[in-house]
């Protein structure tokens, strides 16, 4: 079986992520910037390309199964897997496969850390976060998602 991970590239600043104090970590659906009624624009990779955002994720961090320990490749990229709950998966992939001109933002922690759209091939198994060796958002995303991801397990074995 042919695996498929979706890889994001990340760049280079922490500073230029978007940042929005009520959401949650989550997997988004973008909606039109020209909406009037945006509560949730997030720039990404200090650019100036914003993303509107629903409300409530598609895909919360109760989908969320578990995250890779940081490694590098040969260039020094940092690389950190996402892995999702079986529905998590289902859901991603069957959004993905019906709704193919949508893009889906990643937030962590209240940051817009990546985009997701169709063009990533499927079935999708696990999301990949790669970014530049110079940044330190890798380490960052690991370092929140370690600590919630272990949250959402014990809450769901009680």
């Amino acid at each position: 079986m042919n695996r498929t991970s979706l890889v994001l590239i990340l760049s280079l600043s922490l500073s230029g992520y978007g940042i929005c104090q009520t959401m949650t970590t989550g997997i988004y659906f973008t909606i039109e910037n020209e909406k009037a009624d945006c509560h949730q624009r997030l720039s990404l990779n200090n650019t100036n390309t914003y993303y509107c955002l629903e409300i409530e994720p598609i895909i919360s961090i109760d989908e969320f199964l578990s995250i890779s320990e940081v490694y590098h490749d040969a260039s020094g990229y940092h690389h950190v897997d996402i892995d999702l709950t079986p529905t998590g998966l289902k859901n991603l992939n069957r959004i993905l496969s019906e709704l193919p001109q949508w893009e889906l933002a990643i937030v962590v922690s209240e940051r817009l850390i990546g985009i997701i759209t169709a063009k990533e091939g499927f079935p999708i198994e696990k999301i990949t976060i790669t970014e530049d060796p110079d940044s330190r958002l890798v380490l960052w995303i690991h370092h929140e998602l370690s600590r919630a991801i272990p949250e959402n397990r014990k809450s769901k074995d009680n």
